[in-house]
């Protein structure tokens, strides 16, 4: 098939080749297919030119818009294609779903889009027809090149709905294959939606599609109707499309995976008068505990005035010489008493035949000074007597316990086998785990019940860890 290329500039004539005149409305810029191109295994339909209203939806088109593009079809329904159309646009969703339709939100947010742009019949507002073609054969022009008014908002969340969707049959992204060169790693709504619009290596494309990004209505030259920018309707893939549709799956879109509820904001530090709040706590009862001890240490001294008890140096002293002096002279003393034999020396204290109490009568020292005074508890501070007490009380605590024990030592260690062996007997009651899955999943976890729920069903599935590999004339190993 020979063909005769014509592009077109700004005439606005009947004939072929001619953008359509837009009025308030808008009207349609093409209807009905014109030209079939490609090989026999992969063929592409182009679509004529048509400057006219939308016209009425006949029972095949409408059953053939009801699997894909349901908004379409209301009350006195009109559209700007016929039923081949609408088969070749429900062939071309049929091919982008066996990668898509994973998600279908991804899906119906594409799909939109390529209803609108196909039978709405408002093409006019947002599509200009750049170049046609005419059919030697035929003679039938054809389309070959338009323009697509479409906004940011739109190609940014169709994008983002379908740029996690994965490729199980291939392992890898659906764009990967959707992208063209770019791939998914390096993909973009702007390169996605080239991509698809480009017919330079993608023999899918039955004509160039050139999509033409903003987000305000635009007036062209020598034009008379501004182009207002096709935005359809955009759900994000953790929505639900409809009551029976549901959301895009986590491995499919990221927005669908739980989330940890949100980190609680820090606490606000503890300050008192701009200071660290517990320095400044601790410092007030350093104070006071300070100041109690002081005031009780004073008020609870003895001796009224606070009068402090002096000893005389020079006594204390004298007293010390005096018995020192006795207690090196007591050979002396005793040889001039007469009172025992030659022979008993103190170089030989163990032969002395004097009694202990004897010796220590004639030998004991002076007392202190401070033992002279009569009421030796009204001399003493508070803090000392009461630390006297408190050794006192603890001396004859533990001389009983230990006296006891002691004078009872079968007994004691009966009780205290007794106690041993009560207290260890809960050991008994020790269970170790040893078991992986009861020590990594609590028995409430949705893990473990899915597992529990599995090995009910079907059997235990159990991961290889190691393989041993053996000839037959060998003993075995395990």
């Amino acid at each position: 098939m020979s063909l005769a290329q014509t592009t077109i500039a700004d005439d606005t004539g009947g004939g072929g080749g001619t953008s359509p005149a837009r009025t308030g409305d808008g009207t349609c810029v093409w209807y009905g297919v014109c030209n079939v191109a490609g090989s026999p295994s992969l063929q592409t339909s182009q679509y004529c030119p048509y400057n006219g209203t939308a016209r009425p939806v006949d029972d095949r088109t409408r059953d053939l818009l009801q699997v894909w593009c349901k908004h379409l079809l209301v009350d006195d329904a009109v559209t700007c294609c016929d039923a081949q159309q609408v088969d070749v646009l429900n062939q071309n969703v049929k091919l982008a779903a066996n990668f898509l339709a994973r998600c279908p939100s991804c899906m119906a947010n594409l799909v939109r889009h390529m209803c609108d742009f196909t039978c709405s019949p408002q093409q006019s507002k947002f599509m200009e027809i750049k170049a046609t073609e005419v059919n030697d054969k035929t003679k039938k022009e054809f389309i070959t090149n338009i323009d697509l008014h479409i906004t940011g908002q739109y190609m940014n969340g169709t994008y983002d709905s379908c740029s996690a969707v994965s490729s199980p049959s291939t392992g890898r992204r659906a764009l990967d294959l959707m992208c063209g060169s770019w791939g998914a790693s390096k993909c973009s709504a702007r390169k996605w939606f080239t991509y698809m619009g480009t017919t330079e290596g993608n023999p899918y494309v039955p004509f160039q599609i050139n999509y033409i990004e903003h987000d305000e209505p635009v007036v062209p030259a020598a034009e008379e109707q501004e182009l207002v920018p096709l935005n359809p309707r955009v759900v994000p893939c953790s929505e639900k499309l409809d009551a029976k549709t549901p959301a895009c799956s986590c491995v499919d879109c990221e927005l669908s995976c739980p989330r940890p509820p949100p980190p609680s904001p820090p606490p606000q530090p503890f300050v008192i008068y701009g200071y660290d709040g517990y320095a400044v706590v601790m410092f007030v009862v350093f104070l006071v505990c300070s100041g109690l001890f002081v005031i009780g240490a004073c008020l609870c001294q003895s001796g009224g005035n606070g009068a402090e008890l002096l000893v005389d140096g020079d006594t204390l002293h004298a007293d010390l010489r005096s018995a020192v002096g006795r207690r090196l002279a007591g050979g002396l003393s005793n040889n001039n008493s007469g009172d025992l034999g030659g022979t008993d020396r103190e170089d030989s204290p163990l032969q002395s035949k004097r009694s202990s109490a004897t010796w220590d009568g004639e030998q004991e020292l002076r007392p202190h000074p401070s033992a002279i005074h009569g009421d030796d508890d009204g001399e003493s501070g508070y803090f000392e007597r009461l630390g006297a007490k408190t050794e006192t009380a603890l001396e004859k605590f533990f001389t009983a316990w230990g006296t006891t024990c002691a004078s009872h030592p079968w007994i004691v260690l009966l009780l205290g086998l007794i106690f041993i062996v009560t207290m260890g007997f809960g050991i008994t009651f020790l269970h170790v785990t040893t078991n992986p899955v009861e020590l990594w999943a609590s028995p409430n976890s949705r893990s473990r019940i899915e597992r529990e729920c599995f090995d009910a069903h079907f059997e235990p599935l159990y991961r290889i860890e190691q393989m041993i590999i053996r000839a037959e004339n060998l003993s075995n190993v395990v």
